[in-house]
């Protein structure tokens, strides 16, 4: 399989494009997709495979439109088998995880000292005009100093009022912060503290993200997600999972490389590429990619 450049698979140098299970058989043809699946069991113990990553998310294609498995960052660990463009899954089925939701509410485990307020909860009143003096200037009118524009329609060029221009705006309290200066802090929420995403408040970035929010700054709810949603097709006691139409691969080890991303198209059977679980998808199947042409 080609890695992907950028956010899509590279075509070859020879305007085709790699195949994620050149030689698998027709699933139909149940006796030759068993045989082809211990072939690839094979080809796992004996270790004939190269790493690629873990997989974050899934695109199938059901009836009544696309629809995502999201693995957050518990995906199945995907290889390729070595000199050629089969995938491998090489771990065991985990079952598919809740999806997390932000809230809008802080994550409480990554809290640290808010870098605006200084944790004093407010900060300089950015309302127009004030920038903390706790003052805004009113309508612009005509100086009604003795004599001056308002008086005599042009103005004093030694007024101390309107200093020359005849016009004059008077300091009015803002209605912000009530001329006090100060203004509750947007970003800590006038709490004094905000999350970073790290472990234990840090805000040192190379430090591992707050297992709690998994970087995210925000608290989240569970919402469970129902395989059976995603099934396509069953072949005894397997069951495939598809149609595929993308998937992303994450990296392994907190390299901080982005996510890759393969379209893939149906291969030479008409088969979009699938992903195979045995057992009747019990947590500790054997599981297999099988099938497709990455685009």
């Amino acid at each position: 399989m080609t890695e992907v450049q950028g956010r899509r698979q590279r075509r070859s140098s020879t305007g085709g494009t790699a195949t994620a299970a050149a030689v698998a058989p027709n699933p139909a043809n149940h006796q030759a997709l068993d045989a082809f699946l211990a072939q690839l069991r094979d080809l796992e113990r004996a270790g004939e495979f190269d790493l690629l990553g873990r997989i974050g998310r899934i695109q199938v294609m059901r009836p009544e439109g696309p629809k995502t498995l999201d693995f957050r960052q518990e995906g199945p660990i995907v290889s390729r088998v070595k000199d050629s463009d089969q995938l491998l899954v090489t771990t065991r089925w985990k079952g598919l995880p809740a999806k997390w939701d932000d809230t809008e509410k802080f994550c409480p485990d990554c809290l640290s000292t808010c870098d605006v307020c200084g944790g004093a909860k407010k900060k300089a009143c950015e309302a127009y005009q004030c920038g903390g003096s706790g003052k805004v200037r009113s309508v612009i009118t005509s100086c009604t100093a003795p004599g001056c524009h308002a008086d005599s329609g042009q103005p004093i060029r030694a007024c101390s009022v309107c200093h020359g221009t005849g016009n004059y705006s008077e300091l009015t309290e803002c209605a912000v912060c009530k001329g006090t200066g100060k203004m509750v802090c947007g970003p800590c929420r006038g709490t004094g503290q905000r999350p970073t995403g790290i472990e234990g408040g840090s805000t040192n970035w190379r430090d591992p993200a707050c297992p709690r929010c998994l970087g995210s700054k925000f608290d989240h709810q569970q919402i469970p997600q129902d395989l059976e949603q995603f099934v396509n097709a069953r072949h005894g006691d397997l069951v495939a999972v598809g149609p595929i139409i993308r998937f992303t691969v994450e990296s392994i080890g907190g390299t901080g490389a982005p996510p890759r991303i393969f379209d893939v198209v149906p291969d030479g059977n008409e088969q979009y590429l699938a992903l195979l679980l045995s057992d009747n998808a019990t947590v500790g199947a054997h599981a297999y990619l099988v099938g497709g042409i990455l685009s």
